[in-house]
């Protein structure tokens, strides 16, 4: 029992490991409606 959950775990982490490395790199962004708000211009100067 404890081998065959070795064995999975070990699968489960190659898995991982090679979606990894052929993984592209993920860009994240948001919908914004009303950009014109003050918020929104913070946030957005602290990012650059």
């Amino acid at each position: 029992m404890k081998k065959g959950i070795r064995v999975l775990a070990a699968a489960i982490a190659l898995s991982g490991f090679s979606a990894l490395a052929c993984a592209e790199e993920v860009k994240i962004g948001f919908l914004v409606k009303q950009a014109e708000e003050p918020w929104f211009q913070t946030e957005w100067a602290f990012a650059e």
